[in-house]
């Protein structure tokens, strides 16, 4: 992978580095973003060559203890960032420094390159902001602990009316309310079910309209309809023996009260 910027070029590859071995090759900066009471079992390392155009330096740094996981690789500057499943790793060509930040254990995360800092949003809405040297500059808190629930935290309005023009759709209104003044997600962190956050729009097709995926469990989950005849009810589905799927004629507030059965989240 090559970023390419004005005035150099930044190329990432994956490296078949071995830790403490006499056999690698020369390297000007060795990074390792982990505490030594870390164990990791397997490396996984990337090369990265520098070119200024005018020198080359080149790094090896060390970003997850799956040797086969792929991570997914940003650029922004003289920062590489390194997104795997359980960290975000920052290396930071500049001051030759690298640094880790979070162990997610999520199902995967979004991750967006601002001018100063880097936002993160997880599959359920909670948000991080964190800078370039991977201090936390923003952590919502959103669990409590006599709760069994973290929750997302809400969506800017002007971001929802984006992914409506993306997506061609129109949230239904009490929906748009809950995730913008409420809660853009949540997860049970006893039995991992989830409403998604909108950030990860997923749809599905039914007959002729499209359904947003809403929330999932182990056997049940539901989608709201965002456009067509059955616009703002809920199609809820269960993945037991037989499969089946059921529009109802609830409200996304009526289901999610039918699902909580009390009115804790209203």
């Amino acid at each position: 992978m090559i970023f390419q910027h004005e005035d150099f070029e930044i190329e990432v590859i994956k490296s078949s580095y071995t830790l403490n071995s006499t056999d690698n090759p020369p390297y000007d900066c060795i990074l390792n973003p982990f505490s030594e009471d870390e164990y990791f079992h397997e490396y996984n390392f990337y090369e990265i060559i520098l070119n200024r155009y005018f020198s080359v330096e080149k790094y090896i740094i060390l970003v997850s203890d799956d040797l086969k996981e792929d991570c997914q690789i940003l650029n922004k500057g003289l920062n590489i960032i390194f997104l795997t499943s359980n960290h975000l790793i920052i290396c930071n060509l500049e001051e030759k420094k690298s640094y880790k930040f979070g162990n997610f254990c999520y199902y995967g995360i979004k991750c967006n390159l601002l001018d100063d800092y880097i936002l993160l949003i997880t599959y359920y809405g909670k948000r991080f902001l964190i800078d370039y040297n991977g201090n936390e500059i923003y952590n919502s808190n959103s669990f409590e602990s006599n709760s069994r629930f973290e929750f997302g935290d809400v969506i800017p309005l002007k971001e929802v009316s984006s992914l409506e023009e993306e997506y061609s759709i129109k949230l239904p209104q009490d929906y748009l309310d809950f995730i913008t003044t409420k809660y853009n997600g949540f997860i049970n962190r006893d039995t991992c079910c989830v409403m998604y956050a909108i950030e990860y729009a997923s749809f599905k097709d039914y007959n002729g309209c499209k359904a947003l995926l809403l929330y999932s469990s182990e056997c049940y989950g539901a989608y709201l309809f965002v456009n067509g005849e059955h616009h703002g009810k809920i199609l809820e589905f269960y993945d037991g023996v037989k499969k089946r799927h059921i529009i109802t004629n609830h409200s996304f507030t009526e289901w999610l009260n039918i699902i909580f059965r009390k009115d804790f989240l209203i």
